[in-house]
């Protein structure tokens, strides 16, 4: 993958927010390094410094340097992930999302309306990309995902009121204890990641509003959820191309680097993984 000084450079519009948020992590994790150092050091540096000569004012900024503060959300879920739908989020998809985050009104799941105070200058979707929109496809009947065995089986639980199951084998297929694997149909897995894309393009307006397309890895190793947030850069014709890495498909992050790392090889697409959730890991 690219460096994160040249992420995001193939579109402007897309560059500053997550350029912007990669230079204050670098700065916070630089500053949380420092080593400490005793009294008397620190008295010695204050008077090396008291002596020495003052340089000249700056009388601008240095080239190059972000100094435009964006105000966004990189992890925000909507109806297509699993987890959303089954605490009741039947309605509000993606296009509501983005619609929301740059100021349009929108009705929540409790049917009162609700609009931003002052709109958000960037936002990605990061549905999680286990069973992305399996739970909503279900719900719709859509019968490429019903041709899948583990699909029927699901419907079937969920026609006896047994969410509980369900849950079951979606966090045994994460942490690989079930004894064997619910393929998604590719065709179905296909028309939810172009979903995901299209409404990212049809939101993002440069120089006004950001829509990022992503998605979140989500591996839970022994109740380890240091989950990653995937920005991708790209425009439809690049981001197409990737196929979102889920924790099924490798539940070790260096899997999912892999996998990001041959995407930007293949394609010249830039894309930054973010880690989440370190608070429950």
């Amino acid at each position: 993958m690219k460096s994160n000084s040249t992420f995001l450079g193939s579109r402007v519009c897309r560059k500053s927010p997550v350029y912007h948020i990669a230079a204050m992590l670098l700065l916070v994790g630089v500053s949380g390094c420092q080593p400490q150092q005793n009294d008397s050091a620190i008295s010695e540096t204050e008077a090396t410094l008291a002596d020495s000569p003052l340089g000249p004012a700056s009388t601008g900024d240095a080239p190059g340097f972000a100094t435009r503060l964006l105000w966004g959300d990189l992890h925000v879920h909507s109806n297509l992930s699993f987890d959303a739908f089954s605490f009741g989020n039947r309605s509000l998809d993606p296009d509501q999302a983005y619609s929301f985050a740059s100021g349009l009104p929108v009705q929540s799941s409790g049917g009162l309306m609700a609009t931003l105070q002052r709109p958000l200058d960037f936002l990605m979707v990061s549905d999680h990309a286990e069973y992305m929109g399996v739970m909503r496809g279900l719900a719709q009947g859509n019968q490429s995902l019903l041709d899948a065995p583990f699909a029927r089986r699901w419907q079937q639980f969920l026609d006896a009121g047994d969410l509980p199951a369900v849950v079951k084998e979606f966090r045994g297929s994460i942490q690989k204890t079930l004894e064997y694997t619910n393929v998604i149909p590719a065709d179905f897995e296909t028309s939810v990641w172009e979903e995901i894309i299209g409404t990212a393009e049809k939101h993002n307006k440069p120089g006004k509003f950001t829509a990022f397309a992503g998605y979140e890895w989500t591996s839970m190793i022994d109740g380890k959820n240091l989950h990653r947030n995937v920005v991708l850069a790209d425009g439809p014709e690049i981001t197409g191309l990737h196929k979102p890495f889920s924790a099924i498909d490798g539940n070790d992050p260096e899997m999912l680097w892999n996998h990001l790392h041959q995407y930007a090889v293949e394609t010249g697409g830039q894309v930054l993984a973010i880690p989440h959730n370190g608070n429950l890991s």
